[in-house]
């Protein structure tokens, strides 16, 4: 299944009926309910065919789902069996922000086992927020935590709403985001998801009971939320990478590929830039400047293709196109299709004049 329509702020439910050719009705073969989403963004099963419905990275009409679209910001530790009495007052919920800007919280929601509404928070690049079943202000209880877990201070948000507790078993933590209003609606914030996971603390999941009182950690900037793969059960950590943490991407490829002179540098002396053959799946001990995408004109228009790796998130690139090679004005690209992990891309112009027309490939980190 694959849902892509107009979807109102609130969300909707679909129904799959089947009937005879009078018109009457068998039976219910399939229904599903799913909350708002961003423009241009489809819900899909996965794992396809069987999963839940989860926003997916591609509208994909008529083909095999692609995989979910993941963050931007993660819900990357989870401690539902702090080993401690009373359970709340050491249960958290930590939120990281692995991007390059920072991200504001207001009217962002947290939903499922535990219920908590952000109003001024913000998660700056890099950072981590541990929502937590106590007032932060209560500085007793913020010491007893930090005496538990053995960490210095850190960013709380919180309490969740009275009465909450992450689930020992199986439960649900689905981080939301505040999308713009409708023009209608001034005052409702659609809230769209942003990471959701559906845990387990029995196989194939990781089991965080033990010794020091395990939790749940993300392994990945790309994995899926409700994965058993993407979690493992580690030492506690609010608030700080978990322990051991080894270099990931862009970082971990530097260190790979043996790469010198920075993002900017050009480790092969090619002519492209480290952080561009980390983008592009180059090898950056190679040159290899003939496989750089090129545009190709074809009547009145003309088309940029690209691959974009689907494991190397960290760096967003967009397509951009000058006349002068001073202003740049960015182009949208689509999905063509995927293959092994790589997508391919492309954004289109028209070409109408003899003026000269320039591309580039902005890639950031």
């Amino acid at each position: 299944m694959n849902l892509s329509a107009s979807i109102p702020s609130n969300g909707e439910d679909v129904w799959l009926l089947k009937g005879t050719t009078g018109g009457e009705l068998l039976h219910f073969p399939d229904h599903m309910a799913f909350p708002a989403s961003l423009n241009g963004e489809s819900f899909g099963r996965w794992p396809d065919a069987s999963g839940p419905l989860t926003p997916l990275r591609n509208r994909t009409f008529g083909t095999a789902n692609t995989t979910p679209r993941v963050g931007p910001l993660l819900i990357s530790e989870i401690m539902v069996q702090p080993s401690v009495s009373p359970e709340t007052d050491f249960e958290f919920v930590e939120i990281w922000n692995p991007g390059s800007t920072t991200q504001n919280l207001s009217n962002w929601t947290l939903r499922g086992d535990v219920d908590f509404n952000f109003t001024n928070q913000s998660l700056p690049a890099g950072g981590r927020l541990v929502v937590v079943g106590f007032n932060p202000v209560d500085t007793p209880k913020v010491n007893a935590f930090l005496t538990k877990w053995a960490v210095s201070p850190i960013v709380f948000a919180g309490p969740w709403s009275a009465g909450n507790t992450l689930a020992n078993t199986t439960g649900t933590v689905r981080l939301r985001r505040a999308d713009d209003p409708p023009v209608e609606e001034p005052l409702l914030y659609p809230q769209v998801i942003e990471d959701e996971v559906f845990y387990a603390t029995t196989i194939p999941w990781p089991i965080p009971a033990g010794p020091g009182a395990r939790s749940l950690n993300r392994t990945g900037l790309t994995s899926f939320g409700s994965d058993a793969a993407s979690w493992t059960a580690a030492t506690a950590t609010p608030g700080l990478p978990p322990p051991g943490t080894s270099p990931s991407g862009y970082d971990a490829w530097v260190t790979q590929h043996e790469v010198v002179g920075g993002a900017a540098g050009d480790s092969d002396f090619d002519g492209i830039p480290n952080l561009v053959e980390y983008a592009l799946g180059l090898n950056p001990g190679q040159p290899d400047i003939n496989l750089l995408p090129q545009p190709v004109q074809s009547g009145n228009s003309i088309t940029y293709t690209f691959p974009k790796l689907t494991s190397r998130s960290d760096v967003p690139s967009i397509v951009q196109v000058s006349s002068d090679l001073n202003q740049w004005t960015t182009l949208a690209d689509s999905f063509v299709s995927e293959s092994a992990g790589v997508e391919t891309r492309r954004a289109i112009v028209p070409f109408t004049s003899p003026a000269p027309v320039f591309f580039r490939l902005r890639v950031t980190r």
